[in-house]
């Protein structure tokens, strides 16, 4: 088994000796063998650390000079000063946590640099300072047929050139993909620099969302999505003929993030029940998340009601609005042995109303149907007329 001392492992990842002293238990040296450390050891607790590497980076890596690497603060001014955007300090160290570039994260406002991942990742930035492919086009604007790309083309919002490195291939020219974003992002009121948004975009590996997309992801309804838009929560660029919002994936990660949690009062809100009902129904198992089935300590938020309340929906049911209007205190609901027990309404008829889309249901986790108050209400009237 080989070892390493603590300051050859200092002296390899370019740190002072001293800052050994702060590091995890996991790694410091048993009593007999102060000061040195099993290769297996610094492997594992490198790996856990590790952003951005196909492979987990090692000790032997480090040592064999395979792997060179540098503080995040020397590495920094090499990054603003290579790349053609002049990122600043903040945008490169979080590319650099994103994993964009390989680094390990040592302890606290300590991180370590890979010397080749720079070095690629400004070779990489100074390439897409050239004109872009088509299929980039399409990941920046959020347009990936041919029809509308033509149709911006013809428009002259988007120059096409013929791709050097290919005769029968088009690129687009670069000062016209930047004037169109720019007014683009103009018309959206983003505060986001149109070369931050390109790399976002060149970077994600997701296309950009429609609202209807956006709204499903969250559970909200579509006017509740472009509400959020227009305030600025998240970002987004109108399609260039201006019938579309494009929204940026990253951005809806990032609010959903930080979303609010909903407490227990609010999901019994969502099936006409109170704080009690849905303690029980959580800690007998029956309220069980579809988006995280095996997550036992589930904090539930507005997205995995949405998905709970489609699970047991009747037909006629949008389950983002359901829930919308009941946590906004806009529908009272009541439950269907409650509504028998007037004696002015047969279960039949209730079952009738759902079938042809007069009221709507749920069916709660533990298996009650529940109805909209006034629906019931103008179903019960509907029938007396009838009579």
């Amino acid at each position: 088994m080989q070892y390493i001392t603590t300051d050859e492992l200092s002296e390899a990842l370019g740190l002072r000796p001293e800052i050994m002293s702060h590091w995890p238990d996991d790694l410091k040296p048993p009593q007999a063998t102060r000061g040195v450390h099993r290769h297996k050891d610094v492997n594992t607790w490198l790996a856990e650390r590790a952003k951005g590497f196909a492979a987990p980076p090692t000790i032997e890596d480090i040592l064999s000079g395979k792997l060179r690497l540098i503080l995040r603060e020397f590495a920094t001014p090499q990054l603003i000063k290579g790349t053609p955007y002049s990122d600043g300090p903040s945008y490169t160290w979080r590319r650099i946590a994103k994993g964009d570039i390989e680094s390990i994260h040592l302890r606290t406002k300590t991180w370590v640099v890979s010397v080749r991942s720079v070095q690629r990742y400004i070779h990489n930035r100074t390439l897409h300072n050239s004109d872009f492919t088509l299929e980039e086009v399409g990941r920046i604007f959020g347009f990936y047929g041919a029809s509308t790309r033509g149709r911006v083309v013809t428009s002259g919002k988007l120059v096409l050139v013929q791709d050097p490195a290919h005769t029968q291939a088009k690129r687009a020219l670069r000062e016209s993909v930047l004037a169109l974003l720019r007014t683009l992002l103009a018309q959206a009121e983003s505060r986001i620099d149109a070369e931050d948004w390109i790399d976002d975009r060149l970077h994600s590996t997701e296309r950009l969302l429609t609202v209807r997309q956006t709204a499903e992801r969250l559970g909200l309804i579509e006017d509740d999505v472009r509400h959020l838009l227009r305030c600025g929560e998240m970002s987004y660029i109108p399609s260039p003929e201006g019938s579309k919002w494009f929204v940026s994936p990253d951005s809806v990660a990032f609010y959903q993030e930080h979303a609010p949690p909903l407490n227990t009062a609010a999901q019994g809100a969502v099936f006409g029940v109170g704080m009690t009902a849905v303690s029980s129904w959580r800690s007998s198992g029956i309220m069980i998340c579809p988006l995280h089935p095996d997550e036992e300590q589930h904090v539930w938020y507005r997205w995995c009601l949405v998905a709970l309340v489609k699970k047991g929906a009747y037909p006629g049911v949008d389950a983002a609005r359901w829930v919308r209007l009941t946590l906004d205190s806009m529908r009272m609901l009541v439950p269907e042995n409650t509504v028998l027990k007037r004696g002015v309404i047969t279960q039949a008829q209730l079952v009738t109303a759902v079938e042809e889309g007069r009221l709507q249901a749920i069916r709660t986790p533990a298996g009650m149907r529940v109805y909209g108050l006034s629906a019931v209400h103008r179903e019960i009237q509907r029938l007396q007329q009838l009579r």
